[in-house]
């Protein structure tokens, strides 16, 4: 009779029934696949090391030889909203491994859950102090526009023509404003899609009361919700189509709240 190996994890909190239909070995190892923990907190920050160079990758599926060298991507480039996983567990069975902010946070959230951390979700919403109203869509840097745009609104002064849904191609010219090589993303240095109404994070916090904002889909950490890295707001004008306004810190506020 041969012998078999097997990798054992162990976590600091009891797994309910509900986290347990959860479990994957990509979601574990990530909850409990570093350096041994003593704090909830503490295993948190180590999974967040694992995602914060933005290089995570899943489990191959190969049974034999226990490799972790699927590269997941977090809008891989070339990829629309609808080829994009949704959740974590979409994203890491698909053929593509590419997940949306929503997917990126579950799997984050739901790591530091199975090590008892005090985390929950929160989606970022911009809202404009100048109109008194949350926008329809903000877009994630990096873009050009020019010195003054052709939209008929003036408190929105560029004009956006893109499908929020579609990949956006790099230098192209989309309306008013040109797509730069953005912020990089899981897997990806300019991930596909820029445009959003919402974005998923993820909070963390110590048992001091102090914590963390963390962004999986970017590898990002914010100290405040102020920190996300848009650069135009506004709202759909018709179909495809946007008017929208730089990014002003006293104008646009973002707004986390608990989802």
């Amino acid at each position: 009779m041969g012998t078999t190996s097997h990798i054992l994890y162990a976590c600091l909190a009891e797994v309910d029934s509900t986290t347990l239909l959860t479990l994957r070995r990509t979601l574990v190892h990530l909850a409990c696949g570093g350096t041994s923990s003593n704090t909830p907190y503490e295993a948190s920050e180590k999974s967040w090391d694992m995602l914060s160079g933005r290089t995570f990758k899943a489990w191959s599926g190969d049974e034999t030889s226990d490799q972790w060298n699927r590269v997941l991507y977090y809008y891989k480039p070339g990829t629309n909203r609808n080829q994009n996983g949704t959740t974590f567990i979409q994203m890491i069975s698909s053929d593509n491994g590419s997940g949306t902010c929503e997917a990126w946070a579950a799997l984050l959230y739901y790591a530091g859950i199975i090590n008892g951390a005090n985390a929950l979700r929160y989606t970022f919403t911009v809202y404009d102090n100048t109109r008194s109203k949350t926008v329809n869509l903000f877009a994630i840097s990096n873009w050009h526009f020019p010195a003054s745009g052709s939209s008929d609104d003036p408190e929105l002064p560029y004009l956006i023509n893109a499908n929020a849904n579609a990949s956006l191609v790099i230098d192209n010219t989309y309306g008013d404003v040109t797509n730069l090589e953005g912020i990089a993303g899981q897997g990806s240095t300019s991930p596909s899609l820029k445009l959003f109404p919402a974005h998923v994070t993820v909070a963390v916090a110590s048992t001091g009361g102090s914590g963390m904002i963390l962004d999986p889909s970017y590898g990002r950490k914010y100290v405040t919700a102020q920190n996300l890295p848009f650069v135009l707001a506004g709202d759909v004008v018709g179909p495809d189509q946007y008017h929208v306004a730089m990014r002003g810190e006293t104008r646009f506020e973002v707004v986390a709240t608990p989802t």
